[in-house]
């Protein structure tokens, strides 16, 4: 796999999950703890969505480590998952000999987990980190009565100079590669919008880092499909350079566009904060590193995790 990128995304349409369907997919979460929190959600479609997180979780185990679930242990070891502070999730037990880095994301009909294999990479030495974080939202406004200019400009502190211009938030501003592009239309605003913030949630994601970094640190320079943090672009060239590499997707659930990003760190300059200068660009996630399903066919499936 030439990116060392694995995603699933789980396509999940509530009406095709029958509750039969759904009780005998939760019998196969292999925590009591997961399941009890599953159970906890009020609405059922986000009750579904946890589920399938947690299963897609199980399967990466299975496929990736060759861990086998059976009546929640895996090879006489209790499973147990928990969350960083931010809520990134974690393998507390069975130990991952190499480790496997992943992140989960969801949005409507989007349930998707992006993870990253040392062993397929060039990452090498004991002291290198690898992170990857993932981040998928529907294109489109939270409500028929909501403008789009109203929509972005609730956002507007966490966007800098340069993506507020290119949202028509502000004047045109142009780095000194770019030239003067042409005005986009509302339906381009809103797509470069939500590609500009999956971008951030997915950087910040891997970072473990929450709702507490400031977004106008990161840049997404669209137009020359650059990364700056502080100012500096981020982005490793290629394979075999330490550094960030971002990957970019879109995915379609019948009518609805969804757009994704995948940020991946290999280094170790104190967990991908202070990076040296790179000169790579967002990347378009090839298909061979996607896997798409459908939620019952998913869940369907479950039992054989």
């Amino acid at each position: 796999m030439p990116d060392k990128i694995k995603v699933k995304a789980v396509l999940f349409t509530e009406d095709e999950v029958s509750d039969d369907l759904y009780h005998q997919a939760l019998g196969f979460v292999v925590d009591e703890e997961s399941r009890a929190k599953i159970k906890r959600y009020y609405h059922r479609a986000d009750a579904c969505r946890s589920l399938i997180g947690r299963l897609l979780v199980q399967e990466m185990l299975t496929v990736e480590r060759g861990i086998t679930f059976s009546s929640g242990t895996t090879g006489g070891q209790d499973v147990t998952f928990d969350r960083t502070k931010a809520g990134k999730p974690l393998v507390l037990s069975p130990t991952l000999l190499p480790s496997l880095a992943f992140n989960i994301t969801h949005d409507n009909a989007v349930i998707a987990l992006a993870c990253c294999d040392p062993t397929m990479s060039s990452y090498q030495a004991e002291s290198d980190e690898l992170l990857v974080g993932i981040d998928v939202m529907k294109v489109s406004l939270p409500s028929k009565r909501e403008t789009l200019t109203g929509f972005i400009e609730m956002f507007r502190e966490q966007l800098t100079p340069l993506e507020q211009s290119s949202l028509g938030l502000s004047s045109p501003t142009f780095t000194s590669s770019s030239h003067p592009p042409q005005t986009p239309t509302p339906a381009e605003i809103l797509d470069r919008f939500f590609q500009i913030w999956v971008l951030k949630e997915a950087y910040t994601k891997a970072l473990g880092l929450g709702l507490g970094f400031d977004f106008q640190r990161i840049e997404y320079d669209i137009p020359n499909t650059v990364v700056r943090v502080d100012g500096k672009n981020i982005t490793a060239q290629g394979f075999g350079e330490r550094g960030w590499r971002f990957f970019r997707f879109e995915l379609r659930h019948g009518e609805e566009k969804y757009v994704g990003m995948v940020a991946r760190f290999e280094g170790k300059e104190e967990k991908g904060l202070h990076v040296a200068e790179g000169s790579g660009r967002v990347e378009v996630l090839p298909l061979e590193c996607m896997a798409k399903v459908e939620a019952k066919d998913f869940l369907q499936r479950a039992g054989g995790c």
